[in-house]
């Protein structure tokens, strides 16, 4: 699944150069991709091929539409699909993969997440309800804020719980980072600078996302 970040171009428009740009890094011989473009994403369905060719032909295909188009274009990449029965399920893999994207991280496969990320992926929906229903608080936050707490529960998670790590992913003092993890406290009843904490607040964000995608 790819979708554009950043254009010139009417995002339609990018889409379409997108699509068929990496459509064509990805033909084998005659045997060409499946490509479909909907709500302002593009899904394309490959033959199978190694994980190391499937990347090369990703990073080609992204370099290309930078640099010919000056298009910013993520991708997410599920994992093989057995058939046509499990395109949907495919689909949402592809999804949340593309949602763990970032400028410095463009291409995401599912198989380069971890273990509990993957696991909230095939969660029953009871697992869901009852992961989502302890995030009431959080999603309660004005958006600005939301989006300003995520930022920094993943860039705390990713810097493992090191606050000048995480500091220096946002751009900020590490006294901006503890102060925002100590009002995260407050705010969600969730302490992430505790591991329980931290998870709680990691899996809330993760079906919040994929709750979000189309």
């Amino acid at each position: 699944m790819g979708r554009v970040e950043q254009t010139t171009l009417e995002v339609g428009d990018a889409l379409q150069v997108a699509r068929d740009t990496l459509e064509e890094s990805l033909s084998l011989g005659v045997v060409r991709p499946l490509a479909a473009i909907r709500h302002g994403e593009f899904v394309l369905i490959s033959a199978g091929t190694s994980p190391r060719a499937r990347g090369a032909s990703l990073r080609d295909a992204r370099q290309r539409t930078v640099e010919e188009h000056n298009i910013d274009v993520r991708y997410g990449v599920s994992v093989p699909s057995q058939g046509f029965a499990s395109v949907q399920q495919a689909y949402r893999e592809a999804a949340l993969a593309l949602s763990y994207t970032s400028a410095g991280r463009p291409i995401v496969s599912l198989d380069e997440l971890s273990a509990l990320e993957c696991a909230l992926i095939g969660a029953t929906a009871t697992t869901k309800a009852i992961i989502a229903s302890k995030g009431d608080m959080l999603r309660a936050l004005p958006d600005d804020e939301l989006a300003a707490t995520a930022a920094t529960i993943r860039a705390f998670a990713t810097a493992d719980l090191n606050i000048a790590g995480a500091a220096g992913q946002m751009q900020v003092h590490p006294n901006t980072v503890r102060y925002r993890l100590q009002q995260i406290g407050t705010r969600t009843g969730y302490d992430p600078r505790t591991f329980a904490g931290l998870v709680d607040l990691i899996c809330i964000l993760e079906l919040t996302d994929d709750d979000q995608q189309p």
